[in-house]
């Protein structure tokens, strides 16, 4: 089973973007981006959001709730 860095690293890959521009596009600190990154720290499901809308992926799939990472919502990305 995949982890949610698991989950964002993979997204974040598809997406060709790095921990920067994440950071620029949902305003959640660089140092927060890092800790989901490496394991250390999950976070709130206001940046689960945030981040699934920077990613064009759905929170449940970042959340390990779903398999499938297409994002179904109506809301454009940020």
């Amino acid at each position: 089973m995949s982890t949610f860095a698991d989950r964002l690293r993979a997204s974040m890959r598809a997406a060709n973007m790095k921990a920067v521009k994440l950071h620029e596009l949902t305003g959640i600190s660089k140092a927060s981006i890092s800790e989901y990154l490496s394991s250390n720290y999950e976070p709130k499901q206001r940046n689960i959001f945030k981040i699934a809308q920077a990613l064009d992926v759905s929170p449940s799939y970042l959340m390990g709730v779903s398999d499938a990472p297409q994002n179904t919502s109506a809301t454009p990305p940020i």
